[in-house]
């Protein structure tokens, strides 16, 4: 399992893919709170560019991991992605300054996937080089992509936001929470989306080899 079986070569070097996910990843998450200050929706937009760019860099960090000969653990690598990283951004979301909020995640995030991946490495003895920042990067992809898919699907990434939605009867706008992105199970679909999108590009060419 420690046998790289696959150099990674040319393109662009992955620290660089790193401080460019990051970077325009939350930059992205708070051009989406120009809503709160606009009072509008229009540029919840961001919330999704924040997903795109999250994921770019989080497929990246999978096909450094998964270069190590971990050929059936790809897929599982998305969904420890979220799995961590949705518990980062729902705590995270709760901050009391709501600015806090996306890096709050991406501190809550780094914490979790370095605890996962020095048990991936020193409990379950995979012993794989980089376990370690690989899904410490991936929990920081998961909740970010969440943070983003939640900002544009409601327009804020405040906890809030997330759990209270409209309905419109006769006439009159009440408040519920079955509409909201948690309430709606949004998340859920918001974390399967994301989930399947960092593993697949890595995932599907396995056979046919990796262009970047």
């Amino acid at each position: 399992m420690s046998v790289k079986v696959e150099v990674i070569e040319g393109g662009v070097p992955h620290n660089t893919i790193l401080i460019a996910g990051v970077v325009s990843t939350l930059v992205c998450i708070y051009l989406t709170y120009l809503n709160v200050v606009t009072q509008t929706e229009m540029f919840s937009f961001f919330g999704g560019l924040a997903v795109v760019a999250a994921l770019v860099w989080g497929s990246h960090t999978i096909k450094v991991l998964c270069s190590y000969g971990i050929g059936t653990g790809v897929p599982s690598a998305g969904m420890i992605a979220f799995g961590s990283g949705v518990i980062a951004m729902l705590l995270a979301t709760r901050a009391t300054n709501l600015l806090l909020a996306p890096i709050v995640a991406l501190i809550l995030a780094a914490i979790i996937g370095l605890i996962l991946g020095w048990v991936s490495n020193n409990v379950l003895n995979m012993k794989i080089p980089a376990m370690v920042q690989a899904l410490t990067e991936m929990a920081v992809v998961g909740a970010l992509t969440l943070m983003g898919f939640a900002a544009l699907i409601t327009g804020t990434f405040g906890f809030e936001g997330l759990t209270t939605g409209t309905v419109t009867m006769f006439g009159m706008t009440l408040l519920t929470h079955q509409n909201s992105f948690l309430g709606g199970c949004l998340i859920a679909v918001a974390f399967l989306l994301g989930a399947i999108a960092i593993q697949h590009p890595f995932n599907a060419c396995l056979g046919p080899g990796w262009t970047q």
